[in-house]
């Protein structure tokens, strides 16, 4: 006589089709900062970069005539 319950077996799968669209089902990886630097070229990164000190700078800006306002 079986037991009721959920058991251990595995249900059959189609582990390439899984493969192919694994994408699809749950949705793409987000680009890790060591995979940018690997897969980017030079000009790519040198234009990224700028954004990012540009956005920092203005956000110490902000932040400075934030404070000097309290004063």
């Amino acid at each position: 006589m079986r037991e009721a319950g959920k058991g251990s077996k595995r249900r059959p799968t189609d582990e390439k089709k899984v493969a192919e669209n694994w994408n699809r089902i749950f949705g793409k990886p987000k680009r890790t900062f060591s995979s940018f630097i690997r897969e980017t070229s030079p000009d790519e990164k040198a234009e990224v970069y700028e954004k990012v000190i540009d956005k920092a700078t203005k956000q110490q800006q902000e932040t400075l005539k934030n404070s000097q306002s309290k004063k």
